[in-house]
């Protein structure tokens, strides 16, 4: 499927304060960047020292083999 949506990655909904979400969105922009780009940028940093162990990895790629499983089944 040409927009099929990447099978390894998942959604991720936050509600917050639009005052939030204003400063936020004016902080992307300043970085030249997506909000999802700088969201995921600042998640990146912030879990860089979390280790994974092997059954986290299992988990994750069953997960992906899951969603791969449902989008053939579209």
């Amino acid at each position: 499927m040409p927009n099929a949506p990447d099978p390894d990655k998942t959604m991720l909904s936050v509600r917050m304060p639009r005052t939030l979400y204003e400063r936020l969105r004016k902080l992307a922009r300043k970085n030249k960047m997506s909000i999802t780009d700088y969201v995921l940028q600042i998640i990146t940093l912030e879990t860089k020292n979390i280790t994974l162990t092997a059954e986290d990895y299992e988990r994750i790629a069953q997960q992906t083999r899951e969603a791969e499983r449902r989008l053939r089944n579209r």
